[in-house]
């Protein structure tokens, strides 16, 4: 059992814990607080020079998602499938500076470890898949003045998000397509183009439709 929250307007960032009170199932951490420091938290966004948010006003969200996917576009569920953090870039703390603020969407690798089989992808496959690894980065070309909270959608009833829709401060939309083969391969296209007089500040709801049904 873990959370993924951000700082809102209070700071630029966003961090992870395990809260659910065991470390593989044998090790008791909830209350130990000689391991809180080692086992509570799983990580946290890079602080410093290399922070690049915005003020992460936004509510992240947590998803299964594919980083391997198979020639037609479908995920494969036995491998190659994890738990990813989405955050919003957050917003400019004055608006003098919203036409330069990075409008983006991050996605974390939060466990470092297969979603069916509980393998620790840190230990096996280097540091580099570790918990917080920076899965994606997609930059919305043209974006204004920061992304907002994503709606995340699992358009085949897989149980893997297929697609991202958020809003940014200058109220236009967007669609993030993860159905690429690899991370690298994920992108985003504008579907709607608003207006910086009314930005879109919180999550869109959307309905997906299943034969003649709507979920």
């Amino acid at each position: 059992v873990f959370m993924f929250g951000a700082m809102g307007q209070g700071g630029r960032g966003a961090y992870a814990l395990n809260i659910g009170g065991k470390e593989d199932q044998t090790t008791n951490t909830g209350l130990d607080a000689a391991a809180w420091s080692d086992k509570v938290p799983l990580f946290e966004t890079p602080k410093g020079a290399a922070n690049e948010l915005g003020f992460t006003i936004g509510t992240p969200q947590i998803g299964r998602v594919s980083i391997k996917r198979e020639t037609d576009g479908s995920a494969k569920l036995e491998e190659n499938i994890r738990y990813a953090g989405f955050l919003a870039s957050g917003y400019a703390a004055e608006e003098k500076d919203a036409a330069t603020n990075e409008t983006a969407l991050y996605v974390y690798e939060m466990l470092g470890k297969e979603v069916g089989t509980g393998e620790k992808r840190g230990q096996s496959a280097g540091e580099e898949d570790k918990a917080g690894k920076e899965l994606a980065k997609i930059i919305v070309p043209g974006g204004v003045g920061g992304l907002s909270t994503p709606t995340l959608v699992d358009t085949d009833f897989d149980g893997v998000i297929d697609v991202a829709y958020a809003g940014d401060r200058g109220g236009n939309m967007y669609r993030f397509d993860l159905r690429g083969e690899k991370p690298d391969n994920w992108k985003v296209v504008k579907i709607f183009t608003g207006s910086p007089s009314k930005p879109i500040t919180s999550a869109p709801a959307v309905s997906c439709r299943r034969a003649n049904e709507y979920v």
